[in-house]
């Protein structure tokens, strides 16, 4: 059991640790992408590449 004593919280906040973990290496993949591009973004690259607002997260 974690420091927080609550082993809900711990498996939750395990999982937004997860989440981002994974959401960093994505945009680090991106980013060496984007470097060996050429060419700047297309508007519908950049809304394909952005959250929807408002979009709930599961």
């Amino acid at each position: 059991m974690s420091v927080i004593h609550d082993p809900e919280l711990a498996r939750l906040l395990a999982a937004l640790h997860a989440e981002s973990d994974d959401q960093a290496a994505a945009m680090k993949i991106h980013d060496i992408q984007r470097s060996k591009a050429a060419y700047p973004p297309t508007e519908d690259e950049v809304k394909a590449f952005r959250p929807q607002a408002g979009r709930a997260r599961s």
